[in-house]
């Protein structure tokens, strides 16, 4: 049977290789629902130290490996493991580099080298599918380690590699983090033009939400309570769907067939 089209999932936490909150139970539900309904697949996620090689069978892929990521006038190489949901035949990229990911405990990881780190992954991801050769319809961003990528691939994208692909991009009310990131010029480090001189400030978790919404095609939210982005976030009309969480998997896989279809 034809596939349906190509979606690349990226998230932060995945059942069972870990979970952060509730939303890696919904993320795999979610990809269940995305093969089970005919669609090619990829996932792409951090590899932190606290996920175990041997338990989940990570193995190393090498010809994805050992490219060299600049972060903030910094080199540093990323390595790739792959491992395999065999019930539904998913195969999960894992991105991984030891002084961004390296740490057992979840909440070291999360909470340190915050930009930097954001940064790396962010980069990563996008080298990845350049090197995977395989160039979805849908880029499905889940949680704020996948906040610049819409960023990047809106701004940086001269070969036009990504010219048909939409981003959608999920704003979580639990996603774990609320702190500052950068306390230098951001653009600069991303190679992005700064028209409006608005990401030379220190960025809050707010302003990568901002970002993230403005340069995705599609932004989703479990938020119901319009007041929640007009207050906390200043925007206002920015949210394309609101969804039931009691019904995510369903609203989501018609927001999916909904890019498909146009």
């Amino acid at each position: 049977m034809k596939k349906k089209g190509k979606i690349l999932f990226i998230c932060q936490e995945l059942n069972p290789f870990i979970q952060i909150t509730d939303n890696s139970i919904n993320n795999i539900n979610l990809l269940k629902a995305i093969k089970e309904n005919n669609y090619d697949v990829r996932v792409l996620m951090p590899k932190f130290g606290c996920i175990n090689n041997r338990k989940h069978r990570l193995h190393d892929v090498i010809r994805l490996s050992c490219n060299i990521i600049d972060v903030c006038d910094k080199q540093y190489p990323l390595f790739v493991k792959v491992a395999s949901y065999s019930n539904y035949r998913l195969q999960i990229y894992f991105l991984d580099n030891k002084y961004f990911f390296g740490k057992k405990n979840i909440k070291d990881d999360v909470n340190n080298h915050n930009d930097e780190k954001l940064i790396f992954f962010c980069k990563s991801s996008i080298e990845i599918i350049k090197k995977l050769g395989w160039i979805p319809d849908i880029i499905s961003c889940q949680g704020w380690i996948t906040s610049l990528i819409p960023v990047l691939i809106k701004n940086n994208d001269d070969s036009n590699l990504f010219l048909k692909t939409k981003i959608v991009y999920n704003l979580y009310t639990n996603d774990t983090f609320k702190g500052t990131f950068f306390n230098k010029n951001i653009s600069r480090y991303l190679n992005i033009e700064n028209k409006n001189n608005d990401m030379e400030k220190s960025f809050l978790y707010n302003d990568l939400q901002k970002y993230a919404i403005k340069y995705s095609d599609i932004t989703v939210s479990d938020i119901s309570d319009d007041k929640f982005f007009q207050k906390k976030l200043s925007i206002n009309d920015s949210i394309n769907y609101k969804i039931d969480y009691k019904k995510f998997i369903t609203e989501y896989m018609n927001i999916y067939r909904f890019i498909m279809e146009r």
